[in-house]
């Protein structure tokens, strides 16, 4: 059963729920955040919160600030605190939330220095030589410092065990150099004993 459908420009979240648990989802609230220059719908998030036999659980599909920038990454730190507040907004230490969607972190390196790693002797590095470096690569993800400043809200994520996911050359598994490839597309959730984590990759 579709149970809600929300959209802005840069994300669409489809909320289906199995029809033998429709009569078992009370309080479905959604909202909308645009948080794109202007107040445009470019960026934002979709947010679902619902209880599945009491449970208090949270979705958030989520389309963060881009850019390398310091005042970029300060943004998206922004964004995701506005979302956590919101999810813990009813003061329920044991809701269980998941964001994901193009959150935008980076691997905080110069694009000379990520070439470096991957032993690219020609100037291009594709998604074989990353994967091969993945374990070095995974130390400048700057996810790493925005799971230490949410560490009270649990926030967590499966092993990385892909290449970086942005950006390709159109059809080829080249990396396009207008910027350092990263791992921008996540999913996060709480670390919660009742998620398990089943598959995660590309």
């Amino acid at each position: 059963i579709l149970k809600q459908q929300k959209s802005i420009v840069g994300v669409l979240t489809l909320f289906y729920i199995k029809s033998e648990l429709d009569d078992q989802i009370d309080d479905l609230t959604v909202i909308e955040n645009k948080t794109g220059k202007l107040g445009l719908g470019n960026k934002g998030n979709v947010i679902i919160k619902f209880k599945l036999n009491g449970k208090e659980i949270a979705l958030a599909n989520d389309n963060f600030s881009a850019g390398e920038k310091v005042d970029n990454f300060f943004s998206r730190l922004s964004q995701l605190k506005s979302i956590l507040e919101y999810i813990y907004e009813s003061k329920n230490p044991n809701v269980v939330y998941f964001i994901s969607g193009d959150l935008n972190y980076r691997i905080e390196l110069p694009l000379e220095s990520f070439k470096e790693i991957c032993n690219s002797s020609q100037g291009t590095v594709d998604e074989k030589q990353a994967q091969e470096k993945i374990e070095t690569l995974k130390n400048y993800d700057s996810m790493i410092m925005v799971k230490k400043k949410f560490e009270e809200e649990k926030l967590y994520e499966s092993e990385i065990r892909f290449p970086p996911t942005y950006k390709y050359k159109k059809l080829s598994t080249t990396y396009d150099w207008k910027r350092t490839p990263s791992w921008t597309d996540r999913i996060l959730h709480k670390n919660d004993n009742c998620i398990k984590c089943l598959f995660y990759d590309t």
